[in-house]
């Protein structure tokens, strides 16, 4: 799978995979390294998150103005033509976890996993709300064996759709359903508010990597987020404007569905990339000895 890399300027810790979210990892046998305990969520954030680390020098995660959550969860961002946006629900399906393990194992060090060419997986699909971080299934006290990782990658899943069938607007032959919807709604200052849903397919995936490395451990438990800044989203776009001159109509509900990378000249592959370039992670140590 191609995909593009993010090198982080922060990046503390990760964590493992396992068959499927209602079985852990297996357990260290004689000779293997013991097992560190994980929890993963995958959450939307911004750069002025305080959980977030400060990103700077030749971090991918870049902010040209500061974004804040608001009081409901939300998140109010602004386009290329200055216009305001609030982002609503930011949801993606994911059909596979990737973790690299470290340089001095290998997967006869990791019993019981999915694991081949040095590479333990979860496999999906997982239905990731980023707003709240929840998933469906859950991703909790997932077991890693403790060591030095550098990468973790996330597929997501992709589903090719006939054309005119995905009940999405229309789509060519192939093409593929959305595995990434962000809805959201226009600024009702300036004109009545408009509903929209930007429905990409980040066949690419996403992987974060950290050349010089994490450490995951066995004596604590490894709180594990992975986060998509999304200040930067709609850097080379203007939104607004693609609202107001595009000829797609708003469904029943009166939401404007704008698909693919080819939608307002491009704007669809602008923010994909603006979101491919926006990860990082954070991880939060546990009980010592847990």
């Amino acid at each position: 799978m191609s995909k593009s890399y993010l090198y982080l300027a922060t990046l503390l810790g990760l964590l493992l995979a396992h068959c499927g979210p209602d079985k852990l990892a297996g357990g260290a046998g004689a000779g293997n390294p013991p097992l560190a305990e994980v929890t993963l969520a995958f959450t939307a954030s911004s750069l002025a998150d305080t959980a977030l680390p400060k990103v700077s020098g030749g971090g991918l995660a870049k902010a040209s103005g500061i974004v804040l959550r608001n009081p409901d969860g939300s998140f109010t961002v602004r386009d290329s033509s200055g216009s305001d946006l609030t982002l609503t629900s930011i949801d993606v399906l994911v059909s596979r976890i990737d973790f690299n393990l470290p340089d001095s194992l290998d997967c006869e060090d990791a019993k019981g996993t999915v694991c081949d060419s040095g590479e333990v997986s979860i496999r999906g699909s997982f239905a990731m709300d980023l707003m709240t971080g929840a998933s469906t299934p859950a991703l909790s006290k997932i077991r890693l064996p403790a060591g030095l990782y550098k990468k973790v990658g996330l597929e997501l899943k992709e589903e090719a759709v006939e054309s005119g069938k995905s009940g999405m607007g229309k789509l060519g032959e192939d093409s593929f359903a959305p595995n990434m919807i962000i809805k959201g709604r226009t600024d009702g200052s300036k004109g009545p508010a408009r509903l929209f849903a930007l429905k990409l397919n980040l066949r690419e995936g996403l992987d974060f990597e950290k050349p010089d490395g994490f450490t995951i451990t066995a004596a604590s438990l490894n709180n594990v987020q992975m986060q998509l800044a999304v200040d930067n989203w709609l850097q080379g776009v203007k939104l607004s404007s693609c609202l107001d001159t595009t000829t797609v109509l708003p469904d029943s509900s009166g939401t404007w569905n704008l698909e693919g990378d080819d939608f307002c000249a491009g704007d669809g592959l602008r923010i994909r990339r603006n979101i491919e370039a926006s990860g990082d992670i954070d991880n939060h140590e546990g009980e010592e000895g847990h």
